[in-house]
């Protein structure tokens, strides 16, 4: 996935935080199908993995998941 970005000679690379927003999103989407499948699901685990990002994942959101698969 192309995310899009800016250089700044001060800051560096900046992300776009809509594109580190999708990309995360669909990455949580992708592992909580997959986990499911191992029969490894863990909110934990997805939530972690949200929260290097620096996303804070409510738990309603995972009821949605598991409820339309």
């Amino acid at each position: 996935m192309l995310v899009p970005h800016q250089f700044n000679r001060v800051e560096g690379i900046q992300y776009n935080p809509e594109a580190l927003e999708i990309f995360v999103m669909n990455k949580l989407f992708v592992l909580s199908d997959w986990l499911q499948k191992q029969g490894l699901y863990s909110q934990f685990r997805l939530k972690s993995l949200a929260q290097l990002f620096g996303y804070d994942i409510d738990d309603s959101f995972f009821a949605m998941i598991k409820n339309n698969y």
